[in-house]
């Protein structure tokens, strides 16, 4: 530890840990990067705040022995996302970003597609005619 006392070493830490969102703010308002960037960066940043809240939350659970708790929370949280999920999506929330609205009307333009291409496997394109109305306009051999 870089001080003597724990108190001192924690609020040197934190401090420490509270300076990054105000230096992250004023990098973002000097520093405009191209998206590309800008989307590793925030995919990094989302990705090591989630392994910290991990360590923190999940470690000690498993450690007293909660692990079949914790798998149940998790595919149970994830099973109410997802037809929460669906259930916004069925009354439009699909508009909210425009990379759901686009995947929205392309599976409705896939549904549509696939209707049409069912139907004229059943449509008869000459109908009913019997064989005998359409044998006279075929080129002799």
């Amino acid at each position: 530890m870089p001080f003597e006392s724990v108190s001192l070493s924690a609020l040197f830490f934190g401090l420490l840990s509270a300076a990054t969102l105000p230096l992250g703010a004023l990098a973002g308002v000097a520093w405009r990067p191209p998206d590309r960037i800008m989307a590793i960066l925030l995919a990094f940043g989302g990705g090591a705040l989630l392994a910290a809240l991990t360590i923190d939350l999940i470690a000690p659970g498993v450690d007293h022995g909660h692990f079949g708790d914790l798998a149940l929370g998790a595919i149970v949280g994830g099973a109410l996302f997802k037809l929460l999920d669906w259930l916004v999506n069925r009354q439009g929330g699909y508009l909210r970003k425009p990379s759901t609205a686009l995947t929205y009307w392309r599976n409705q333009a896939r549904r549509r597609l696939k209707r049409v291409l069912a139907d004229m496997r059943r449509a008869r394109p000459l109908g009913d005619l019997s064989e005998m109305h359409w044998t006279c306009c075929r080129p002799s051999s």
